[in-house]
């Protein structure tokens, strides 16, 4: 419940920041970024561990 009041309150909080006029860019950004990172991620973490020095 927490992780979720505070991606409400970001959300809300960075809407409240930005003129109108950018607000589509803002959002498209983050979602741009969060996206990017979760698909970097889970291709980092399907690598097999010989990458990171494992047997």
């Amino acid at each position: 419940m927490r992780t979720g009041t505070a991606d409400v309150l970001g959300v809300s909080l960075r809407q409240r920041l930005t003129p109108a006029d950018l607000l589509g860019r803002m959002n498209a950004t983050f979602r741009f970024l969060l996206t990017g990172s979760m698909a970097v991620a889970a291709a980092a973490a399907s690598r097999p561990r010989t990458c990171a020095g494992g047997p």
